[in-house]
């Protein structure tokens, strides 16, 4: 990164202050010196955001890795294909467990919770949209919003589902549909409202628009907006498309298996430019 390339040194110093998020609250999750090793435990062969690596070749390395999602904040981790976005997102929601450093989140370092305790976390504090929505075809789009409850052994009422299908702009005439028979747009913000519904703190977005076209993908970026609004404290989004990562309040840029650089929110141009240039 140069000096030169539109003020990103004075924007990079103008990131909020460490634990403050954009609304003045406070760090809803941190990762302190958080690494990851695909090897470990005789993984010689892995992938990595659909890239495989050789059995006989290095295995990627993550980490160290210090991130910070912060209260009323939508966070876009971004960076090179292969680099370990997707990865990092794991890592942070307890989907993996790191080798080494500590990741928190309501005085609790969920690296070192049991497996059981960390499904617990991603049934009931987590939520999750992925490029592929992970919605469930047999069922129908209500039955799909309320499944993480459900599970849970938690009741929802019809109405708070068409609470939350309003809130993702979607008629309450889906509600009995099958989702297979929605659109992508449609699928993913139906994903988003299952977020909503079961009242999590954090959303974890992984290329939630990767395969939508430009009206959902804007469709879509609106519904994680009105899911901060309506009480998501923190959301971390992980794409490659500048587009969506000028959407977001906070940037940030890795390579590599680290971080690089931290930044305001940029504009999409600026983005772009980041992406070409990589940072310092």
């Amino acid at each position: 990164m140069e000096t030169g390339h539109d003020g990103w040194d004075a924007r990079k110093s103008q990131v909020t202050a460490q634990g403050v998020g954009p609304d003045g609250g406070g760090t809803v999750l941190r990762a302190r010196s958080v690494c990851y090793d695909y090897s470990e435990n005789g993984r010689r062969r892995h992938r990595l955001l659909g890239k495989s690596y050789d059995r006989n070749g290095p295995a990627p390395q993550i980490g160290p890795v210090n991130i910070e999602l912060q209260d009323g904040c939508i966070t876009a981790l971004i960076g090179p294909s292969g680099c370990g976005k997707s990865t990092v997102l794991k890592l942070l929601a307890g989907i993996l467990t790191p080798l080494r450093g500590q990741i928190w989140y309501e005085h609790r370092d969920i690296a070192r919770q049991p497996d059981f305790r960390r499904a617990r976390l991603r049934r009931t504090e987590f939520a999750f949209i992925f490029q592929d929505y992970m919605l469930v075809d047999s069922l129908t789009v209500a039955e799909n919003i309320i499944l993480p409850r459900s599970l849970n052994g938690s009741a929802t009422d019809d109405g708070a589902v068409r609470r939350a299908l309003a809130c993702v702009d979607l008629p309450t005439g889906v509600m009995r549909r099958k989702v297979g028979e929605l659109s992508g747009g449609q699928q993913q913000r139906v994903a988003i409202a299952r977020a909503m519904i079961m009242d999590a703190q954090v959303l974890f977005a992984d290329e939630p628009t990767g395969n939508l076209d430009p009206r959902a993908r804007e469709d879509t970026l609106d519904a994680i907006q009105a899911a901060m609004s309506a009480g998501l404290k923190a959301s971390l989004l992980v794409t490659h498309d500048a587009r969506v990562a000028s959407r977001a309040d906070r940037i940030l840029y890795m390579q590599d298996g680290r971080i690089c650089g931290s930044y305001p929110h940029m504009d999409q141009e600026d983005i772009e430019r980041l992406l070409l240039s990589g940072s310092e």
